[in-house]
């Protein structure tokens, strides 16, 4: 098994406007979403992230930091999990059932391991 990053990207705004109801719903979801996941040794792990980042560039010989990510384009990176997975299209398959989607589209990566 390989691990695989399933990298969320959307708007922070539209997490930020659902009301508790809605957000406890969506707990639930996510909770047996990873629940089956977690029994078959498949979840790694996985979180949210805030809307502030920071982006640290370098240039020539020197380096900067500025402010993160523009939401406006709902692409900003609003969470990731990690999961095992065969090959990166039984990755794929894991990622259909990502509660995550219900705002964000989730793009799959293979990690280093």
């Amino acid at each position: 098994m390989r691990e695989y990053m399933l990298v969320c990207r959307g708007s922070h705004k539209n997490w930020a406007a659902l009301s508790k109801a809605d957000w406890d719903d969506l707990l639930a979801k996510f909770e047996a979403w990873t629940q089956p996941l977690k029994d078959r040794n498949l979840y790694v792990k996985g979180t949210s992230l805030s809307e502030e980042s920071r982006i640290v560039m370098r240039r020539s010989a020197r380096t900067s930091v500025a402010e993160g990510s523009v939401d406006e384009d709902e692409r900003a990176l609003t969470g990731f999990f990690v999961v095992k997975a065969e090959c990166l299209d039984h990755a794929a398959e894991l990622a259909k059932g990502c509660p995550s989607l219900l705002h964000d589209k989730i793009e799959i990566y293979e990690t280093g391991n």
